[in-house]
Parts: C-alpha cells; structure tokens; sequence
C-alpha cells in the first residue's frame, strides 16, 4: 500500500468514527429532555397551585436550579408535560437531583390515564434529602402501553417544605421520527 494510499485510509477510519461517536448508541440512549434550569423552567410548570421558579442561591451544577415553593400538600410540586416525548408501550432513564428545604423524601411521579379513562399516580423513583445536600434520583421506568395524558412530576413523601430540583435528564426513545 502506498503512503497516499494509507494516509486515504486512515483519515476515512477517522471520519467514520467520529460520525458514529455523535451518534446514540441505540435509541434507549437519545436525550429527551435535560433541564439545566439556567435559563427559565425548562417546561416544568406548577402541579397543584405551587410557585415555580428558578433559584441561582442554591444549585447542583452549573448557577440555577428549579425552587418549588408554596404547597399546602406533599403532592404538590413540578411537572412536565410528556405528551411530546414519552411515548406509551416504551422505556424511559431518568434522573434529577433534588435537595429539601427540611428533611423529607422527593419523589418523581408518573401521572397518566389509563385504557379505562381513570388517572392513575405510579411512584417512578425516589430519594432521601435533607437540607444542604442534592440527593440523586436515577431509574428505569416502562410507560403503560394504553398511557394517555403522560406528566411527570416532583413531589414530596409527606409535609410541605420548599424543595428545589436540578440536572434533570430523560432518555429513552423518541416520540418524534428522525
């Protein structure tokens, strides 16, 4: 093989592997939504009457992180629409890192109607958290196949602390054709 020849070579062995290193290894790994909070809400919105807002006083990473306040029950907190990027019959990762204003649990719901039309609440995943320290949530979660109507939202175990939600991260398949 001559010099020009492997020279040829190896810069198309780079090329390919460069474009294949932008890729998602298979759909389970497309980012859905990741929310940063550094510039706005991201698209999560009150659920139950709460303030929603963004906060630069305290933050996992980065400046900013969503601060959800006024609740006058532990149901109350964020949600997110998923009617855009979930998908019924599929699987989801995600993960957020929270931190309560006291000491309670934070957990990441998934609210949805069934085949029947009644709402069903599913418990996605949960973390432990107590003031000054960001707790990890991290699950896998299937989405019903007859799910309508699909929100995710941050709720607390019991009580009604302020508590606070950030690098939140869902991947899984798309919703939309690529």
């Amino acid at each position: 093989m001559t010099f020009k020849k492997l020279a040829e070579f190896f810069t198309a062995a780079v090329m390919i592997a460069n474009a294949s290193a932008m890729l998602p290894a298979s759909a389970e790994d497309t980012v859905l939504h990741n929310a940063d909070f550094e510039n706005g809400t991201d698209g999560w919105a009150s659920f139950g009457g709460t303030s929603v807002t963004t906060t630069n006083n305290e933050h996992h990473e980065g400046n900013s992180c969503l601060y959800i306040s006024g609740r006058t029950d532990s149901w109350q907190g964020a949600s997110l629409s998923g009617e855009s990027i979930l998908l019924a019959g599929k699987t989801y990762q995600f993960s957020a890192w929270v931190q309560a204003s006291g000491s309670d649990t934070i957990q990441l719901t998934l609210k949805y109607t069934d085949g029947s039309g009644n709402p069903q609440y599913k418990g996605i995943s949960s973390a432990d958290s107590t003031k000054g320290t960001w707790s990890e949530i991290s699950a896998s979660y299937d989405i019903p196949a007859d799910a309508t109507d699909i929100l995710v939202y941050f709720q607390t175990a019991s009580g009604t602390a302020d508590f606070m939600v950030d690098d939140v991260t869902i991947k899984g398949e798309a919703s939309w054709s690529t």
